[in-house]
């Protein structure tokens, strides 16, 4: 599988969790991509070393975007993960069909509404 893992409100609000998952799935054969619209590569990399979290690839955007969530979108997209996790529905909702969007709820960011569209 190829999984890809956003870092802000997504690794940051599981820490331990996605630490154990990336470990298990690495050791499993799988492909772990951590995508983030954060800038900083090196403190990013950095502070996924203090949270033991083991990847294949970080993902940053280029110095030249400026609009960080279109490139995420389509950087994903080319990315074709089997499973993603990002806490923007934005992100989840441009995934293919062969794409499981797993949306994490952080408690301290409120509710995670779904509002079903009427007829």
């Amino acid at each position: 599988m190829n999984v890809v893992i956003d870092v802000d409100e997504t690794i940051t609000a599981a820490p331990t969790f996605f630490a154990w998952l990336c470990a298990a799935l690495r050791r499993d054969g799988h492909r772990v991509v951590i995508l983030t619209v954060r800038r900083d590569r090196e403190d990013t990399a950095q502070e996924l070393a203090r949270l033991g979290l083991a990847y294949d690839s970080l993902e940053t955007p280029p110095p030249e975007v400026s609009m960080e969530l279109s490139w995420k979108i389509a950087r994903a997209t080319e990315l074709a993960p089997d499973v993603i996790f990002d806490d923007s529905t934005d992100v989840a909702n441009a995934m293919g069909p062969g794409t499981l969007a797993l949306v994490p709820r952080d408690p301290e960011l409120g509710r995670l509404d779904y509002v079903e569209e009427m007829p």
